[in-house]
């Protein structure tokens, strides 16, 4: 890969994830169990997304 591309894919990712913290501010009815489209967005990112995110959040301050 070329340094041209591999800038390309930094500046893809870096709007990418800028995208998907709009779409997480997006106030759909929070639940402890994930929805299809956080599901589904959490299995492309690899990362918590909406209810997944949410549900983990919860989880960790009803632990401390």
């Amino acid at each position: 890969m070329t340094e041209s591309e591999k800038m390309m894919k930094m500046c893809v990712n870096v709007l990418f994830e800028s995208i998907i913290e709009v779409l997480y501010a997006d106030p759909h009815q929070w639940s402890t169990r994930p929805c299809i489209t956080c599901k589904t967005v959490t299995s492309i990112t690899g990362k918590p997304f909406g209810c997944d995110r949410y549900r983990e959040e919860k989880e960790k301050r009803s632990e401390s």
